[in-house]
């Protein structure tokens, strides 16, 4: 019961960003190609931030000032909805960005849910049904090539 009201905590939360700082939330993404939904909504404080998904090395660089190319970036703003595809399996952060509107602290209602793409087994169609679906297929067509002729025909 514990685990389950901490993930419901950590998917959904209100979380207080500082003036002209930035907030960092770690992401453990298990299977590749991962989607995550995202939401936040600026409740208190300044009037916009930022979210962004970047990976451990990306969110190293960003701590130490330097360009980043994120997984994802809102821009600035207010509020936002977003549904992101992560390629690859690992340890990403969610940051929060409150540096632009740096006076005051800012609360945010956050909101997200990572869901993995289900196992998907590719099977064959069995040899009676794809040659019934042939034949269907070559009959239908031959009828429309004759119900075609006979209308060309006439006129």
């Amino acid at each position: 019961m514990v685990l389950l009201s901490l993930l419901l905590f950590l998917t959904q939360s209100v979380v207080k960003v500082p003036p002209s700082q930035w907030t960092a939330i770690s992401l453990r993404i298990l299977q590749n190609s991962a989607t995550v939904q995202l939401s936040f909504n600026v409740q208190n404080g300044g009037s916009n931030l930022q979210a962004m998904i970047l990976t451990g090395d990306e969110a190293e660089r960003f701590h130490r000032g330097r360009s980043v190319r994120p997984i994802f970036s809102s821009g600035f703003k207010g509020s936002g909805e977003y549904r992101i595809v992560i390629p690859d399996a690992g340890d990403y952060v969610l940051l929060l960005d409150n540096r632009l509107e740096g006076r005051f602290p800012t609360e945010v209602a956050l909101k997200f849910d990572v869901t993995y793409p289900a196992d998907l087994s590719v099977r064959t169609v069995p040899p009676e049904r794809r040659r019934a679906t042939v034949a269907l297929s070559l009959l239908f067509f031959g009828a429309v090539v004759v119900f075609s002729a006979v209308k060309f025909l006439r006129n």
